[in-house]
């Protein structure tokens, strides 16, 4: 009897392959450093929803690292921008503009047009809110970017005063945004984006009708954040005295929550301003006791 000769399990592995054996189709191999990347990201993005900076801001700077140990460009690109908006959130805002502008870079340098434009859009909007630009540019937004450009578009339309082109991109970012969690979010902050630019044209009754149904959106899907800003502003529009003073003080609550100081300032002064008598001295007890302690404003809505 003639003696078979043994081929080892591996080159046996490689034949059987070859020859259309056991295994027909080559196995799915996942780059486990862009799927750390994917996984941190995750994380960050739960702690900027909780608006807990401090972790957001370790989420993403794992997944920088990870994203750099993949060599993945458009992952590394996301990791700047995303560790750039917990940090403006934070209110480190000088290491948070030097991550946005290497994203910013970085995206031009590969052609990666979406995430330049959000880039762009978010050191513009940073500009703005601190009151440092007298001429706030007008940045050009593709009508099928996604949802978030398009929010950030028309809320840079507004404090350049373009009430229609801040209509026509929040519309956008209603039709763009999908209809889970993270979808209503988006269509809740859009709606908040129409109240601010219906009230911008004095146009009351439908900033009232665009409030209450970024309300509804927020009860929908949990976004106090928006919800409180949604609140301030019934509040400070037309309608009954005490209709006002319950949503400050539902906002002024959120904003307790959130540990939001300024936020709370804003609320009690408000509160102090349409009360009166006995409450009136309480709000303005709370609002003496608050002291004067600033915060930095959040990279939140519209």
């Amino acid at each position: 009897m003639r003696r078979l000769s043994l081929v080892p399990a591996v080159a046996l592995a490689g034949l059987l392959t070859a020859c259309g054996g056991s295994s027909r189709h080559a196995p799915v191999v996942e780059n486990p450093y862009a799927e750390s990347a994917r996984s941190f990201a995750m994380v960050g993005v739960s702690a900027m929803q909780r608006e807990r900076w401090d972790a957001a801001e370790r989420g993403f700077e794992r997944e920088l690292v990870a994203a750099q140990m993949a060599d993945d460009t458009p992952a590394v690109v996301l990791a700047h921008y995303n560790l750039g908006m917990a940090r403006l959130a934070a209110g480190k805002r000088e290491v948070g503009r030097q991550e946005l502008e290497q994203a910013l870079g970085l995206a031009q340098r590969n052609r990666l047009d979406v995430m330049a434009a959000r880039s762009r859009l978010a050191l513009a909007l940073d500009q703005a809110r601190a009151g440092m630009l007298t001429d706030v540019p007008a940045i050009d937004v593709r009508a099928d970017w996604p949802a978030d450009v398009q929010l950030s578009a028309g809320r840079l339309a507004l404090y350049r005063h373009d009430i229609g082109g801040a209509r026509q991109a929040y519309g956008r970012a209603l039709h763009k945004a999908g209809s889970d969690r993270a979808g209503i979010v988006l269509q809740a902050r859009a709606h908040l984006g129409l109240a601010m630019a219906a009230r911008a044209a004095k146009d009351e009754s439908t900033s009232r009708a665009e409030l209450q149904q970024t309300l509804k959106l927020c009860r929908q899907a949990g976004a106090p954040r928006v919800a409180a800003d949604a609140l301030m502003m019934l509040a400070s529009g037309e309608g009954a005295a005490d209709d006002r003073q319950d949503a400050m003080e539902r906002a002024l609550a959120i904003y307790r929550d959130l540990q939001d100081r300024a936020a709370q300032r804003r609320a009690l002064t408000a509160l102090v301003a349409l009360t009166t008598g006995d409450a009136r001295m309480q709000w303005q007890k709370r609002l003496d006791a608050l002291g004067a302690e600033q915060v930095a404003p959040t990279a939140g809505t519209p």
